[in-house]
């Protein structure tokens, strides 16, 4: 809870709606966990794992994930 309170939303609710859905999605257990990077990356930052030099399709960058 720290952690989202600790960040600027400047108001914008469908980014912390993503970070909660995120943390559902990849969370394990019983007990709900927001990464630290997720809740505490500024919004200025690139979001994580987009890189320009990547060849990979959307489909494919996601059927990656859901297989690991």
């Amino acid at each position: 809870m720290k952690a989202l309170q600790s960040r600027e939303w400047l108001g914008n609710i469908r980014e912390l709606e993503n970070v909660v859905e995120r943390a559902v999605i990849s969370t394990r257990g019983e007990v709900f966990d927001i990464g630290e990077d997720d809740a505490a990356t500024p919004r200025s930052s690139p979001p994580r794992g987009q890189d320009s030099d990547d060849p990979r399709t959307l489909e494919q960058v996601e059927r990656d994930h859901i297989v690991a």
